[in-house]
C-alpha cells in the first residue's frame, strides 16, 4: 500500500513529540503522620520524579502538574501536614532541599491567582531525575500572623493539653466500617490539635489540624485525616471534660469533594 506524503509528515511529528508533552495531570498529597507535622507551621513537602521541564500548581492538597517538555512527572511520596490555605498567609517559604538550582518559585500564593503556590522545575540531564522541595507558612489558632490572634467570636487557645479516654466509636465512608476504640487528643499552645484514635486492626486513625472555636466544653476544629484509606478534611467536634481531662463525644463529617466520612465516638 502507497504512503502519501501527507501521511508521512503525520508519522514523522507523531514520532517526533515526546510522550506526553504538554499533557496535564493532578493527584491529591497524603496527610503527613502527626509525628512528622511542625507545631507551628503549614508543611508540603513535594517529591517528584521529573524528565524535561514541568509547572506544578499546589492549590488546597491538590498538585496539578503541567507537562512542558519530556514525559509525564510522577508523584514521589508528596505529603502535607495541612492543605494550602485559600486566604492570605503569612511567612510562605519554598526550601529547594534535592537538584536545588532545577527549583523555582513562579508565583507564591494570593488573592490575585486564587491561592495557588505555582513551582517550575527543570531537568537538563537525561532520563528523569528525583526533585525535592518544601513549602511552609505559619500557623496559629486563628491561622494567621507570627502570635495567637483572635479567630472567630474573639477566640484564641494558649493552652498546651492532652486528653486520652477510653471509648468506642465508628468511621465510615461508603461501605467502608473502621471501628474505634480509645483516643488520644494532643493540643499544643498555638491551637495545632492532634486526634489519634487506636482501631480494631493494627494501624491508628490519626487526623491534625488547628482548634478555632470553643463554647461551653465543645470544641470545633478544622482537620485533616492522616490515614491511608481516607484524605478528606472538614471540621471535627469534641466534647471536652476539662475538671477530669477527659473527652467525652467526638463527631466529624468530612470529605475531599467526593468521598464522605462520618465518624462518631462515645465515652464508655
Amino acid at each position: 500500500m502507497a504512503v502519501t506524503n501527507s501521511l508521512r509528515l503525520a508519522l514523522v511529528l507523531l514520532i517526533g513529540t515526546p510522550l506526553g508533552a504538554y499533557a496535564d495531570t493532578q493527584f491529591r498529597v497524603r496527610p503527613m503522620k502527626p509525628t512528622q507535622a511542625p507545631l507551628d507551621k503549614g508543611l508540603c513537602d513535594i517529591r517528584l520524579r521529573v524528565e524535561g521541564e514541568v509547572e506544578l500548581t499546589l492549590r488546597g492538597g491538590t498538585v496539578s502538574l503541567h507537562t512542558l517538555s519530556g514525559r509525564d512527572a510522577r508523584d514521589n511520596g508528596s505529603a502535607c501536614n495541612q492543605p494550602l490555605p485559600d486566604r492570605d498567609i503569612r511567612g510562605f517559604a519554598l526550601e529547594a532541599k534535592q537538584n536545588r538550582d532545577a527549583i523555582r518559585l513562579v508565583a507564591a500564593p494570593s488573592s490575585a491567582n486564587d491561592f495557588q503556590a505555582v513551582i517550575r522545575i527543570r531537568n537538563v540531564t537525561p532520563g528523569d531525575d528525583r526533585y525535592h522541595f518544601s513549602l511552609t507558612w505559619k500557623v496559629t489558632a486563628a491561622g494567621l500572623g507570627d502570635e495567637p490572634q483572635a479567630g472567630p467570636a474573639g477566640f484564641v487557645w494558649n493552652n498546651a493539653t492532652r486528653y486520652k479516654s477510653r471509648g468506642q466509636g465508628e468511621a465510615a465512608a461508603g461501605d467502608v466500617h473502621l471501628g474505634l476504640l480509645d483516643v488520644d487528643v494532643s493540643i499544643d499552645l498555638g491551637g495545632r490539635v492532634w486526634v489519634v484514635f487506636h482501631t480494631a486492626r493494627k494501624e491508628p486513625l490519626s487526623f491534625s489540624g488547628v482548634v478555632n472555636n470553643s463554647e461551653e466544653g465543645r470544641l470545633r476544629a478544622d482537620v485533616v485525616c492522616d490515614g491511608p484509606d481516607w484524605h478528606v478534611q472538614g471540621p471535627m467536634f469534641l466534647s471536652v471534660d476539662e475538671a477530669r481531662d477527659r473527652v467525652t463525644a467526638i463527631t466529624l463529617d468530612a470529605t475531599d469533594g467526593h468521598d464522605h466520612l462520618h465518624l462518631d465516638w462515645k465515652r464508655r
